[in-house]
């Protein structure tokens, strides 16, 4: 979830979204918006992305949004042997890509970790080229 605020930080959308592994229900009144993997409230369909929009009081279907967990151990091989820049981007990819998973389930804290490995990585993919040349 995300909350965006206007230039008073008044609340303006609340954004959220819904993966495949946990189901998500919106119930909404007049003072109250609940939005819960349990209940009897409407299903909000997945893989999408959606907010509450606080002026106008209705949820808003933003678009279509898949982000699949990556295996990071997946690494590209070149007939056996391994290509160290090949490998350091690929590590650079799936970490990425790990770490938009990890912000889109809220696991903020765990995507800051990776953030610092993907700013090592970046630095020695740097090195590496400057030293090729």
């Amino acid at each position: 979830m995300c909350l965006e605020t206007d230039e008073k930080n008044r609340a303006s959308k609340l954004y959220f979204y819904r993966n495949a592994e946990a189901p998500l229900r919106i119930y909404r009144d007049k003072t109250l918006l609940v939005i819960s993997s349990e209940g009897n409230y409407p299903l909000v369909k997945e893989n999408c992305l959606y907010c509450w929009d606080y002026p106008s009081g209705q949820v808003v279907k933003i678009g279509d949004l898949k982000i699949d967990c990556p295996n990071v151990y997946d690494v590209s091989m070149d007939d056996g042997a391994l290509d160290y820049e090949i490998m350091l981007c690929d590590e650079l990819r799936a970490l990425e890509q790990e770490r938009d998973y990890l912000i889109s389930v809220g696991s903020y804290e765990e995507a800051g970790y990776i953030d610092d490995e993907i700013m090592d990585l970046t630095d020695q993919l740097k090195g590496r080229t400057l030293t090729q040349f």
